[in-house]
């Protein structure tokens, strides 16, 4: 089995470009329903059925895997906000009762830290008063919600996002027309061992247009990074809205000037995503808001600050595409999902998506829940130590969870059935179909593979498991396939197909001078890939060379004199060899009859010699061994 190491092979073999498009990177699928992820099995209401109008869910996990989901809800009856949350031991299996933590709160956001301790932002919201930006959380210890009341520090505050630091430090970023006309970005953090909040931090300082849909992510070194979506001009970036990026330095403790994400790009640019891999990667997805509706990537380099492509996820895609949500996983492959709605059919869809850290291309688009007859928005996604998914979306207005499997593909055994050597080039790759396994590539290499960052990709989306191969050079060549799903992938063994030439075709051809002894000079062209030559000699018709004698061996010129004493009928083949094959020329057949050497020939009267040549044309070739399929 091959180690698969981390390469970086070249993007441009896993996409396209559009035309219009040129300075984008697009996925190579040309549908979004290819095919369906590996679930648990389960698909669950969360909210009762009874609570109808729930909104913006938002999901967590712990280290157990336990489920956390909090969203909420628009009351009709009394115009009221109520904020819902509802547990899952990963245990039992069991969900706690749905419990209600205000009667005033919109637009969630939830984590849970390294002791279990729940923790929820939310905006609250009475109407008659500014929004604010609220907390409360669950303190494990003492069994119990704990209400920490307002925490923003400006006024019209909403669109909390939360996120939680290795040293347990809790993070916070909001939206706030504070003394201004338009919004900005804020952020403060509570340090959890001293036990003291910080002072509120303008975020989008360089802006001077509202900001809205701000996230945030940690990386490992505690440094917070930001992406929002502006209507600023600054950098150029025009008067429609833009995402933006900036991170703060968790040593200085200060921030970055804004970065601009979605260059050159003229529409409407929202709701961007952002994570951080364990190598300090940043990755941000979003949708663009005009007709075309696409969901974009791009990544920044964590050594050296670079910003790679932009990269379009999405391909002939539904008009109308929203929410994506991005997250990297503990081996930095990178999950997005969003929603699609095609219009007409009042069907909504979520897609999932992922790139894979090891050979770096994105894996099939796939549908991830069932489709709704009325709406389906993702709601939130979170993923475990082994790469499962857990996805909270809304369907139908209802709150639904749902969790992929992890089954990567299993192990299978790569075939050949080329002959070793192969003498005509041309030979067939073939599996047995690899379990859970979505699509294969397929690799060689003219050294065995150590990994795939220096082999040639052949197919990088294949459905089959068998693929014909036709070389036009010798060689020695390795192959290679590699299963996919969306959980991970599987080398198979690696084949060693050797590819030879035989020595080519060539004529062989004779003069004659009679005397004592009469001499026989034979030549013949020479054969292409022939190392030497063999002459086979007998005084009867030979079928083939085995039938003669050998008078000369492995010689390597292109002519041998052969004398004889005798008048009568000779026959001579010349065999060219090479380290893999033999290649026979055509047989000639040479009659001499002299005065005194025999009855001169009574077909042909009035010759004191008389010489009769014919030349039987044997078909040169070789022998090659029926291949076995």
């Amino acid at each position: 089995m091959v180690t698969i190491l981390t390469v970086s092979l070249s993007l441009s073999l896993h996409t396209q470009y559009r035309e219009g498009y040129p300075d984008y990177e697009f996925n190579h699928f040309d549908d979004l329903n290819l095919n369906s992820a590996n679930f648990s099995g389960n698909t669950e209401m969360v909210s009762n059925s009874t609570i109808n109008n729930c909104l913006h869910p938002a999901i967590a996990i712990d280290t157990l895997d336990n489920v956390y989901i909090t969203w909420y809800n628009w009351s009709d009856t009394d115009s009221s906000y109520l904020l819902y949350y509802r547990f899952k031991n990963s245990t039992t299996q069991v969900w706690s009762d749905i419990e209600i933590l205000s009667e005033s709160g919109l637009d969630p956001d939830i984590e849970v830290d390294q002791f279990g301790n729940v923790f929820i932002s939310y905006t609250y919201y009475q109407m008659i008063a500014p929004k604010e930006i609220h907390l409360t959380y669950w303190n494990r210890t003492l069994k119990t919600w704990v209400d920490e009341g307002k925490i923003s520090t400006t006024e019209e505050d909403d669109r909390s996002s939360l996120a939680i630091d290795n040293n347990g430090n809790l993070n916070f970023i909001w939206r706030s027309k504070n003394s201004t006309d338009y919004y900005n970005i804020f952020y403060r953090y509570f340090n959890s061992t001293s036990i003291i909040w910080s002072t509120t931090e303008l975020v989008s300082l360089e802006t001077t247009n509202d900001s809205y849909a701000a996230v945030l992510s940690i990386d490992n070194n505690n440094n917070v990074h930001v992406s929002w979506e502006d209507k600023s001009s600054y950098l150029d970036a025009g008067t429609e809205s833009d995402i933006f990026y900036k991170y703060r330095n968790s040593t200085t403790k200060t921030w970055s000037t804004a970065e601009l994400v979605s260059e050159n790009l003229t529409s409407g640019m929202r709701n961007p995503t952002i994570c951080v891999d364990s190598l300090q990667n940043v990755h941000i997805s979003w949708v663009i808001s005009s007709f075309s509706n696409e969901i974009y990537y791009r990544a920044k380099n964590g050594s050296n600050g670079n910003w790679k492509s932009i990269k379009i996820l999405t391909r002939n895609n539904p008009p109308y595409l929203g929410d994506p949500h991005i997250k990297a996983d503990q081996q930095d492959n990178i999950h997005v999902i969003w929603n699609a709605y095609f219009g007409g059919d009042d069907v909504h869809h979520t897609y999932y998506t992922r790139l894979d850290s090891t050979l770096q291309n994105w894996t099939m688009i796939s549908k991830i829940a069932p489709d709704s007859v009325y709406e389906s928005n993702v709601g939130d996604m979170v993923v475990n130590a082994s790469g499962n998914l857990f996805i909270t979306w809304l369907r139908d207005s209802e709150v639904y969870f749902t969790k992929t499997s992890s089954a990567v593909p299993e192990s299978f055994t790569l075939l050949s059935d080329a002959d070793q050597p192969d003498l005509d080039k041309s030979f067939e790759l073939s599996w047995d179909d690899s379990n859970n396994a979505e699509y294969y590539e397929i690799y060689y290499d003219t050294s065995e593979i150590q990994n795939l960052e220096d082999a040639t990709l052949l197919e990088d989306v294949y459905l089959d498991t068998t693929y014909s191969v036709e070389l036009e050079n010798s060689g020695t060549y390795h192959y290679l396939v590699v299963a996919h799903n969306l959980f991970g992938n599987i080398s198979s063994n690696s084949v060693e197909v050797i590819a030879q030439d035989p020595p080519g075709s060539f004529t062989l051809s004779y003069s004659l001078e009679i005397g004592d002894p009469h001499s026989i000079n034979l030549t013949w062209t020479e054969s292409n890939f022939a190392n030497n030559y063999s002459i086979y000699f007998a005084t009867n018709y030979m079928l083939d060379f085995t039938q003669g004698t050998n008078i000369v061996f492995q010689i390597d010129s292109l002519n041998y004199i052969y004398n004889v004493s005798a008048d009568g009928t000779y026959y001579f083949i010349i065999v060219a060899h090479n380290n893999f094959a033999n290649t026979t020329s055509n047989s000639i057949e040479i009659q001499i009859d002299t005065p005194g050497g025999g009855e001169p020939s009574p077909e042909i009267p009035g010759f004191d010699i008389i010489i009769l040549l014919s030349i039987s044309a044997i078909a040169t070739g070789f022998i090659i061994k029926k291949k076995i399929k």
